[in-house]
């Protein structure tokens, strides 16, 4: 436990409300076992994590290596799993991205160990990366040799100068959301594309974990969106959704996590996680893309 200092919003960061409220706690079943609170907005029904620790510490939430998607561990079954699905699913991210721009420059935010950044490039993208982590980002440039740079960049590109933005779960981390999506659509060309992945907590598997559910991931993933939240969100910075797409691994892998935190075996998680993923179109899935356009 890191008895940080935190930080308490008093408003809802999509819509604005102050008539927020406690909803539930849960804890940092991966890293710290803290317990940290979710409140929910009355007036759209959004979740957040309220209190959060202080955007200067939160880098100690990160630093251990059972955080696989900064760590290139692949020690224990979940990390093995987890590189081996990555592996798999990169080409397909990078056909997703050029559906919608075959060419142009890239800029891939929270780029963690750089290899989608890497598959982008060599699809003939010219790439950007941001991420927040010092050693982390050099680890990534020495390895493919990739322009990577701190997060403070986002204020340094030029106008209307990408073609694409991808978010690979990392919009739910994001401190200063509104600030930095608006800086996002300044940036991002006129007909350009944004594809956000982020958690969804209206899946089968959210509701049958409740807080032990995976992708709760407290204190790191700051937000939790649903579909509706995604589309308000986006609504105010003049873009819209136009395709969702599930993350059809998300299911057993996040069932995976949830039910390590219960202590229970891999065979539940590959079971519920299937159950998850067959309720998809009730339910949305575990994990959703979303494919946003400027209006």
């Amino acid at each position: 436990m890191f008895h940080v200092e935190q930080f308490k919003k008093d408003q809802c960061p999509v819509c604005g409300s102050k008539d927020i409220s406690p909803s539930f706690k849960t804890k940092d079943y991966m890293i710290t076992q803290e317990e940290f609170s979710i409140d929910k907005c009355s007036s759209c029904g959004f979740l957040f994590t309220n209190p959060v620790p202080q955007e200067e510490v939160i880098g100690r939430y990160y630093e251990s290596e059972v955080y696989v998607s900064h760590s290139n561990t692949k020690k224990g079954f979940k990390n093995f799993v987890y590189h081996l699905v990555r592996n798999f699913t990169l080409q397909r991210k990078v056909v997703l991205v050029k559906r919608y721009s075959p060419k142009g420059v890239l800029l891939d935010i929270g780029s963690g160990a750089g290899y989608f950044l890497n598959k982008a490039k060599q699809e003939g993208f010219e790439t950007i990366g941001l991420e927040p982590s010092e050693e982390v980002r050099k680890g990534a440039i020495d390895e493919f040799n990739l322009d990577i740079r701190s997060l403070d960049n986002l204020y340094k590109l030029e106008n209307n100068s990408v073609d694409v933005i991808s978010m690979w779960h990392v919009l739910e981390h994001v401190y200063h959301l509104n600030k930095d999506l608006e800086q996002m659509m300044k940036v991002l060309k006129k007909d350009g594309t944004m594809i956000v992945a982020v958690p969804n907590p209206d899946s089968w598997d959210a509701h049958y974990y409740g807080e032990l559910w995976g992708g709760w991931d407290v204190p790191r993933h700051l937000y939790h969106f649903r579909a509706k939240d995604v589309e308000m969100l986006f609504s105010k910075f003049n873009a819209e959704v136009v395709e969702i797409k599930p993350m059809q691994f998300d299911p057993v892998y996040v069932s995976m996590l949830s039910e390590q935190y219960r202590g229970k075996s891999v065979f539940h998680a590959i079971w519920f996680g299937m159950i998850s993923y067959f309720n998809k179109n009730k339910y949305g899935c575990t994990s959703q893309i979303y494919v946003i356009k400027k209006k």
